[in-house]
């Protein structure tokens, strides 16, 4: 599955489209200015498309390991356990 998560100033709520690929969700601006940077986990919106029914909106950050893999993790969220893990790895 392919997706994109735009900031988009001109909405007031989190939405979702879905025009053959990939899934694109739009985040408001404001709700999403920083947010890499500050403690806020996921953001989460329930929509009504014009089907009736609801779709359930979730974006979570994707936060680096803490163990080595063979991947990249250049676009991951520093871990917020890294820092912890590290002390401990120390014996402090």
């Amino acid at each position: 599955m392919i997706y994109n998560v735009k900031l988009n100033d001109g909405i007031g709520e989190m939405r979702a489209e879905f025009i053959e690929d990939p899934i694109t969700v739009h985040l408001p601006e404001d709700m999403g200015q920083g947010w890499k940077d500050n403690s806020t986990v996921g953001v989460f919106h329930e929509m009504a498309p014009n089907n009736g029914l609801a779709l359930s909106l979730q974006v979570e950050k994707d936060f680096a390991c803490l163990d080595e893999r063979n991947e990249n993790q250049a676009d991951d969220c520093p871990n917020p356990k890294a820092e912890i893990a590290m002390k401990n790895e120390n014996g402090v």
